[in-house]
């Protein structure tokens, strides 16, 4: 017989962030406000790691702009949030919110 995995013991992305900053950082807020922002860094992310591998720029609010992290560690950081595991990988997401001037513990 097949298990089926229960919805209702999937964790929310905001379940995985609160536990990520709770548990293993505390270099990110432990709040809804504080998720949202990184949430738009993450959008941020997501654009380096679309971006091609060989280009040190990439496009952020109508801007070009130089890379802090390449394409293949951006991937490798979201992968990490994705998971929920904060590690010096994953850390350097703090590089890209400083580039672009987002406060993530305000």
């Amino acid at each position: 017989m097949i298990q089926k995995s229960n919805p209702r013991h999937k964790r929310s992305q905001y379940e995985q962030y609160v536990v990520m900053a709770h548990s293993q950082t505390n270099k990110i807020p432990l709040s809804y406000d504080g998720y949202l922002r990184f949430k738009g860094l993450m959008e941020v992310l997501n654009s380096i790691g679309n971006s091609s591998s060989d280009s040190k720029q990439f496009l952020y609010g109508g801007e070009m702009v130089t890379k802090k992290v390449s394409q293949t560690e951006a991937l490798t950081i979201l992968d990490n949030i994705y998971n929920g595991t904060w590690n010096a990988t994953t850390e350097k997401c703090l590089l890209v919110a400083n580039q672009i001037g987002m406060n993530l513990k305000r």
